[in-house]
């Protein structure tokens, strides 16, 4: 929750507070000009606050058994050997906070892996979401100038220009919320997640976002389907093992395919303009960059500082991870495909995947950056993933109060339970 929060008020504040804008430079490429230092310093608090938050659950953790799931242990590899080549084995010039984040996000991942999120964490997401979507689409319409583009030829939202919220592309603003859709799986009012969905779905449309349009959709499909796989109407689990059908479930494995095939055959003509990007990371990976990968400014510099991002998941993997990092992400994807018996916890963890996959082909759904949403969401589903395995019986206390952990059931329980302990 405190990297959330973090996330969201950097670009808040550095918005509202902070006056940051883009501004072109003599050949029009743009940069964020930052107008204060308190975007920073509150974002840096409070990603302190989420080490510390994860620090305390690793020592309580400790006290309970637990047996990660594959899915999360290959999240957790994927995530140190992220670390290890990006502070100890390349030469890659990075400033300390840099560094501190990149050591941070190894803590966190434990963190979550020791002590899962609980629904309560989910219920509060929820509440962070709808009031960023809300404050994006009133900063949008009230202050257009500094909330909104101007239409493209090939792209408008349906109020007239892109509304960009707090964030300075269209993109991100829907990307921003649309990974924590899957939150609303524990939502016990309907009335509740129609609205959530309807506010969802405005911002959605006002950026003018084809891939945030379908995100929408998928997300639209998790939150239904997986509220009537896991509970009846009074709120009561009915299947101790709810399942995603096969195609669903494969949606994240296929997606990264597709992604890596793109990235390895597109030409520079092609998928406007992603081509040359990939083109130009293929040609600048060589030797031990593809092993660890070649560092957080690649894709800057093949293209001048004209592109910043990757626009795939695979691409973006091999840049900050190298090859090493996209066979344990694939050995992820296939872990959470393979599932057999996923408890109630594990249900709503890939529910958060298969949303964020929606992305993997044409952008970096997952990004390895820790002050993103992109990265909470990495860490909501590998808790919610490591769930599965708990050899103590019993409920795990919430590390924020006395909230239940509904994922916990018994150990080995008999193939026909029809509930489970909530």
């Amino acid at each position: 929750m405190m990297l959330t929060a973090s996330a969201f008020a950097y670009a808040v504040i550095g918005k509202v507070i902070d006056g940051n804008i883009q501004v072109p430079d003599q050949v029009g490429r743009l940069h964020v000009m930052a107008g204060g230092a308190t975007a920073t310093l509150v974002s840096l608090g409070l990603i302190a606050a989420a080490i510390l938050c994860a620090g305390f659950g690793i020592v309580q953790g400790l006290r309970i058994g637990r047996s990660p799931s594959f899915f999360s242990v290959a999240m957790l590899l994927l995530i140190v050997w992220w670390f290890v080549g990006l502070v100890l084995l390349r030469p890659v010039q990075l400033s300390l906070d840099q560094a501190v984040l990149a050591g941070a996000a190894v803590v966190m991942v434990v963190g979550v892996i020791m002590s899962p999120p609980v629904d309560r964490t989910l219920v509060i997401l929820n509440v962070i979401r709808d009031a960023m979507v809300a404050g994006s689409l009133a900063f949008s319409l009230l202050r257009p100038a500094q909330g909104q583009l101007p239409c493209r030829e090939d792209k408008c939202g349906v109020f007239g220009g892109m509304y960009t919220g707090f964030y300075f592309h269209e993109n991100v603003a829907a990307s921003g919320v649309l990974l924590l859709m899957p939150a609303l799986l524990v939502a016990r009012s309907r009335l509740y997640v129609l609205a959530a969905i309807a506010g969802l779905g405005t911002l959605v449309l006002a950026t003018g976002s084809r891939t945030g349009i379908l995100t929408f959709v998928l997300g639209v499909f998790v939150v239904i389907y997986g509220q009537w796989r896991m509970e009846d109407d009074e709120g009561e689990l009915v299947n101790p093992w709810p399942r995603w059908p096969l195609p669903v479930r494969a949606l994240p494995l296929l997606a990264f395919a597709g992604s890596s095939y793109l990235f390895l055959s597109a030409a520079d003509d092609e998928l406007t303009g992603r081509g040359v990007v990939y083109s130009g990371i293929r040609d600048a990976m060589t030797g031990a960059e593809l092993i660890f990968g070649g560092g957080t400014d690649v894709v800057e510099r093949i293209s001048g500082g004209w592109v910043m991002g990757e626009h795939g998941q695979a691409p973006h993997l091999l840049v900050h991870a190298g090859i090493v990092g996209m066979l344990v992400f694939t050995f992820a994807m296939v872990a959470s495909m393979l599932m057999k018996h996923p408890t109630r916890s594990q249900f709503m963890g890939l529910g958060f995947l298969i949303v964020a996959s929606s992305q993997f082909v044409t952008e970096p759904g997952w990004e390895l950056a820790v002050r993103s949403v992109d990265f909470v969401s990495i860490l909501i589903t590998t808790g919610l993933m490591a769930t599965g395995a708990v050899v103590a019986v019993g409920k795990i206390p919430s590390r924020l109060g006395n909230a239940r952990d509904s994922s916990v059931a018994v150990a080995n329980p008999h193939p026909r339970a029809r509930r489970v302990s909530q």
